[in-house]
């Protein structure tokens, strides 16, 4: 008698082994940030944070460090999940690591 093996008939998410309740937060905050003027991803971040704890309760889902918040951010931009077709607005403009002004020119410079 042999052992199954269950991970292969694990499901895969898109955004890896992001918690899904830190990714429906961030397609959350990134829906609030369309129509805004200037987005940066360090406001976005705490703004996800905000949205976990009056959602989920202080301290149960902690927010990701930095770069990876970044890359599931960029993710989620690029997939489209920031509340449209992915082309249009704030999140699909938003690079890993640098904020953005509304009209796409780098908030750095």
């Amino acid at each position: 008698m042999g052992l199954v093996d269950g991970r292969l008939k694990r499901e895969r998410s898109a955004f890896g082994r992001a918690d899904p309740r830190v990714v429906a937060a961030i397609k959350r905050a990134l829906e609030e940030q369309q129509g805004r003027s200037t987005a940066t991803l360090s406001r976005l971040r705490r703004q996800v944070g905000w949205l976990l704890e009056d959602t989920h309760g202080p301290g149960t889902v902690a927010v990701p460090p930095m770069a990876t918040f970044n890359r599931l951010v960029r993710s989620l931009a690029e997939a489209g999940g920031a509340g449209g077709d992915g082309r249009r607005g704030t999140a699909a403009r938003v690079p890993a690591g640098a904020g953005v002004h509304s009209d796409g020119r780098d908030a750095a410079r």
